[in-house]
């Protein structure tokens, strides 16, 4: 049976009890592991003994308060028995599980967001290329784009100053990181739209960049949705210049039509007044003299001529009426034409 024959106190504080409980057979302290069964430890500490090789073990702990805790036991032959330490690796372990979480969130980020990690040492010009970054650029090796060189290759031409002159700014200190929208060649010969990020993260003494990190997103889905969107809306804006050009031009045309037409009412009103209207009372003074003439002879037909004479001095009223605009009703209902024809029929009732 194994025997834990001493402990200082600082396995009270890691495990969270009297030294003395500890002190015994190895069942004791193998107690508060939860990684540990006594059989196997006692036949492997049986198998170092016997060959004298070192000894170390991981322990799970829960200690005396409920809290997890990870110890090293690292110990050394000496005499009949081992002597060793026992440290607190809870520390570390948390921090590796951390490490582990953030990977996984940044590995799931990479993944289901299309996104491509971008890791360049700059003085070796070493780029490692993850699987997001083939998968973006349809490449199948890494060493397709194993250097920062073979990259920068890929862009395009008209684009190569712009993103040149932005990172090789932010690389010299310039700027606080590195951002910018450029096109890539892929390996099928597509052009696509990525959105470059990232920022030196390592620099040397003189601040000379030494390690760059950063993102490739491919955009281009994005753009031309957003140029679709603006030519919609181009031709929304299009459409509504050439309504409101048309309402304009309607309004304008109705305008005119009015004009003309209360232009044509006063010439046609002249024409009534000043040709028509004047005929008309000549031949009502003639009439009249005609009339007078008659009676003094005693003629029988006075009386017809009075009549005819009256309905011309009727027809100087109308015509007047019309052209000065005083008798809407007939013109409004029937239109000159109809009024000229009612009077026509009044001249043949004579």
């Amino acid at each position: 049976m194994l025997t834990v024959t001493h402990l200082d106190r600082t396995a009270e504080r890691l495990f969270g009890v009297p030294v003395e409980s500890l002190l015994g057979p190895i069942d004791r302290l193998l107690a508060y592991a939860l990684n540990a069964k006594p059989i196997e430890w006692a036949a492997r500490w049986q198998e170092r003994a016997v060959s004298g090789a070192p000894w170390e073990e991981e322990l799970e702990v829960l200690d005396a308060h409920g809290e997890l805790r990870w110890l090293k036991i690292v110990a050394r032959p000496a005499g009949t028995g081992y002597v060793g330490l026992l440290a607190d690796q809870s520390a570390i372990k948390r921090a590796e599980s951390h490490a582990n979480e953030v990977a996984e969130q940044l590995n799931a980020v990479l993944t289901y967001g299309e996104i491509a990690l971008v890791d360049w040492h700059l003085d070796s010009d070493r780029l490692v290329a993850n699987r997001g970054l083939l998968e973006l650029l349809e490449l199948d090796e890494p060493e397709q784009v194993g250097t920062g060189s073979r990259l920068a290759s890929l862009t395009h031409p008209k684009d190569k100053a712009r993103v040149h002159m932005a990172l090789q700014s932010h690389l010299a200190g310039e700027t606080p990181a590195f951002r910018c929208e450029y096109r890539v060649k892929t390996g099928r010969g597509r052009w696509r739209w990525v959105l470059a990020g990232g920022r030196a993260v390592k620099r040397g003494p003189d601040g000379h960049a030494l390690r760059y990190v950063g993102i490739l997103k491919d955009i281009t889905e994005s753009l031309e949705t957003e140029q679709e969107l603006e030519r919609q809306l181009a031709r929304a804006k299009e459409s509504a210049r050439v309504t409101l050009a048309l309402e304009s031009d309607v309004s304008r045309l109705e305008a005119e039509t009015r004009d003309i037409g209360r232009r044509e009412q006063e010439r046609i009103g002249r024409d009534l007044h000043d040709g028509l209207g004047q005929e008309l009372a000549g031949a009502s003074l003639l009439l009249k003299s005609l009339e007078q003439a008659m009676e003094q002879e005693a003629l029988p037909l006075g009386r017809r001529v009075r009549s005819v004479r009256d309905l011309v001095e009727q027809c100087i009223s109308t015509v007047r009426a019309i052209a000065q605009g005083l008798a809407p009703a007939e013109l409004e209902r029937d239109g000159l034409a109809g009024a000229l024809k009612q009077l026509a029929a009044r001249t043949e009732a004579v």
